[in-house]
């Protein structure tokens, strides 16, 4: 007997605990508030009944639980967010500390079902008052409710949940969107906090890991005062091919003070290996006949040389290690993402150049003893062109191929600035994790690689005339533009002032 008593008390008692966790008696008061003049005494009463239903609605909600399953589900978000506007804001009343800052509604139910998943928001409005209700002219009421909430359990920046039995009490001011024409049709429009303006200070950041690169780019060389008046008539033009790049990155706003409400300024550095590209494509190059000797044997033959529609690509690869120096800035930081614009100084050292050029020319030889030209029609047998006891020494052909490898002098320095919108997603939300890194790097390369000649002179003479580079040999200077991708992974450390 005394058993069963015991059970039955049991029951009773846990009975009675639970009614009050499960039911929400919230009375809307209405002593103070203020109405608009348009608003007939009526309406006045009906969307004070509706506010208050849907306050209570609301409450039960808030916690994100789904009463069957007993944890957050995607039933119970839905649930949730169907209170509110699409572009509502609300505060991160889930955090430990409180702070004045608002996000989305769907990233506020996502931070509850990856921080709180099996408690849910333990939240239960204490207190609700209706401040005013004034009428907006898209055709809704707006009303504003303060409530007092107090709060059981809240996230923490290690990513526990923090129970607080006593509660926490917090005041929210609620705007709520009410249709004219339905009062039944209310959603909540925002939820700010009242009484926390003083925002918490922004943690410690640092990021730090590997990236890679792919770019391209436009080159604009300085055409020497000999080639503009020498080959004016010829076509010169340069652009850049296809690189890469691969380094680590650093960002840190350590330096800032531990008082600043928001560090948002980050010092950057990194070091880099860059390959960088350049084309260079010329067509209808010619040279002025000049003199030359062709030796066959013991014997040798003064004459004339000339080269016409002479016609080429010449590629260009040049490696460098960079150390991008700079500073950056943080336009938004959320749980899962943050996002920077970047501006850096590049000192780089110019560590190799190489590459090729590959076309064809006429070269043409006038021999004024024989009083004819090789390539003349019918003056020469087209079989002894190349032949070394015929025409070989005269090095000619029509056309005469040209492949030939570069061999460029780099300038051992140069520098560049850059700018670089960069994008983190980040993979956890603890102190200690790792960030996707997705960033666009626009560079605007200040000098060039190379060591210019600003030549006198000409070269590809004849067909293997090359010894450095054509670009390097007819500029005196280059300029460019290269953009490109980077991706990476990085440590995220974040930790408190």
């Amino acid at each position: 007997m005394n058993n069963r008593i015991i059970t039955y008390l049991f029951i009773l008692f846990s009975f009675a605990l639970a009614i009050p966790l499960k039911a929400q008696q919230v009375r809307l008061n209405t002593a103070s508030a203020k109405y608009a003049t348009t608003l007939k005494p009526e309406d006045q009463k009906k969307i004070i009944l509706s506010i208050e239903k849907f306050i209570l609605d609301y409450a039960e909600a808030a916690t994100l639980i789904d009463p069957k399953k007993r944890r957050v589900t995607s039933e119970s978000i839905k649930k949730f967010q169907n209170f509110f506007n699409p572009r509502a804001r609300v505060i991160k009343d889930y955090e430990e500390f409180s702070q004045n800052i608002s996000t989305g509604v769907r990233d506020y139910s996502d931070q509850i079902f990856n921080r709180m998943l099996r408690e849910g928001l333990k939240v239960k409005i204490m207190e609700a008052k209706l401040i005013e209700i004034k009428y907006d002219l898209e055709g809704y009421w707006l009303a504003y409710i303060e409530v007092e909430k107090a709060f059981y359990n809240a996230a923490t920046e290690g990513q526990e949940v923090k129970n607080m039995p006593g509660g926490e009490f917090r005041k929210q001011l609620i705007q709520l969107d009410i249709r004219a024409s339905d009062f039944e049709r209310i959603k909540i429009a925002s939820i700010k906090c009242i009484g926390c303006d003083v925002e918490i200070v922004d943690n410690y950041v640092r990021f730090m890991g590997p990236s890679i690169g792919l770019h391209s780019g436009s080159y604009n060389p300085s055409l020497s005062a000999y080639w503009n008046n020498m080959h004016s008539a010829g076509t010169f033009n340069t652009s850049g091919g296809l690189g890469f790049s691969l380094g680590v990155d650093f960002l840190t706003n350590g330096f800032l003070s531990k008082g600043s409400a928001k560090k948002n300024l980050f010092l950057t550095a990194g070091v880099r290996y860059s390959l960088y590209s350049v084309s260079t494509e010329v067509s209808d190059f010619a040279l002025s006949p000049f003199p030359a000797i062709a030796t066959r044997g013991m014997v040798e033959l003064d004459y004339m040389r000339s080269a016409r529609e002479i016609e080429f690509t010449e590629d260009l690869t040049v490696s460098l290690l960079e150390v991008p120096l700079g500073i950056a800035y943080r336009l938004t930081n959320k749980n899962k993402s943050s996002f920077f614009l970047g501006l850096q100084l590049i000192p780089s050292f110019v560590l190799s150049g190489s590459g090729n050029i590959d076309g064809q020319g006429t070269y043409d030889a006038d021999i004024a003893q024989a009083m004819w030209r090789l390539w003349e029609k019918g003056a020469t047998n087209s079989m002894q062109v190349d032949e070394p006891t015929q025409f070989g020494p005269f090095e000619a052909g029509d056309p005469a191929s040209i492949d030939e490898t570069a061999n460029p002098s780099t300038a051992g320095f140069a520098l560049s600035a850059r700018i670089s919108p960069t994008y983190y997603f980040h993979l956890a939300e603890e102190e200690s994790s790792w960030s996707i890194l997705v960033g666009l790097d626009l560079n605007f390369h200040l000098g060039s690689f190379f060591s210019h000649d600003d030549a006198d002179s000409d070269i590809l003479k004849f067909a293997d005339d090359y010894d450095s580079s054509f670009l390097q040999h007819y500029t005196d200077g280059m300029s460019g533009i290269s953009y490109g991708l980077r991706i990476g992974l990085h440590h995220r450390f974040d930790r408190r002032p």
